[in-house]
């Protein structure tokens, strides 16, 4: 990463050492206005002519422990800058965040659709870089082929997986699609059914969806998205857990949508 300083007139601070470190736990002291923490893998250098220092910061050991999941796709760590200047011995810090990504794109699916097995689906997909721009790209939906025991195999061998249809999402990185109704051999077991076994349940099914895809450059993202269906009508209850889709109606991408996107620390 590459930290550069001002002075308040503008003009670069050349000569000043620098200081990047990992920081935990920090705590803002209001007595003496500044943060304060456990700081750990410092990175030390001073300012080139130019006024600039690149820090080398090693996030190998972070990616061997993420784990990502369909709820944990990024994680945040923090990390400060100390800059003092050797003229006036000054220093001045700023903290900020670097982001860890299991995939340079993020794909999220809403799904719309009434619930019922016999009626089709319909999903929006939006897709962002890790940091939160939107990026349009072009993938697939394939549905997982439950195991014989019911379970759905959420990370299938190409044997096991069903093309089900293409999507695309456009400059806002949104998209929408419409599924078929799901062939029955798509469909497994509650998870609900198999724990209580309780016949409220026998009709609601589950399943899983993958969505994978690319932009124009060839950076990749996925997604594994659960559904939960009941077979026979349309179900009361709301938040269902897992399930799925099946044949293919085309994809259709949305032509404007009113893009609204958080900040990111990322």
């Amino acid at each position: 990463m590459e930290v550069r300083a001002e002075y308040l007139s503008g003009k670069p601070v050349q000569h000043a050492k620098v200081r990047v470190v990992r920081g935990d736990e920090w705590e803002w002291n209001y007595h003496d206005q500044k943060w304060e923490g456990e700081e750990t893998a410092p990175v030390e250098g001073q300012f080139d002519g130019s006024g600039t220092f690149i820090a080398h910061v090693s996030l190998k050991k972070d990616f061997e422990n993420f784990t990502p999941n369909q709820w944990r796709r990024s994680e945040d760590f923090d990390l400060a800058a100390f800059v003092t200047d050797l003229s006036t011995g000054r220093t001045e810090q700023r903290r900020f965040q670097l982001g860890l990504s299991a995939l340079p794109i993020h794909l999220y699916v809403q799904n719309s659709g009434t619930g019922s097995a016999d009626a089709p689906l319909l999903l929006y997909v939006t897709s962002s870089y890790a940091d939160g721009t939107p990026a349009s790209m072009a993938g697939g939906i394939v549905g997982f082929v439950p195991k014989a025991e019911g379970d759905c195999d959420e990370q299938p061998g190409t044997p096991k997986r069903v093309t089900l249809s293409s999507f695309h999402t456009n400059h806002f990185g949104v998209g929408r699609v419409e599924l078929r109704p799901l062939s029955p051999d798509l469909l497994a077991s509650s998870n609900w059914a198999r724990i209580y076994h309780n016949p409220e349940y026998e009709n609601q099914k589950s399943g899983y969806l993958l969505l994978e895809a690319r932009d124009g450059k060839g950076n990749r993202g996925a997604d594994v998205e659960g559904l939960g269906l009941e077979v026979g009508g349309i179900p009361e209850r709301e938040n269902r857990p897992c399930s799925l889709s099946a044949p293919a109606i085309p994809s259709r991408s949305l032509s404007s949508f009113k893009h609204h996107r958080e900040g990111s620390s990322r």
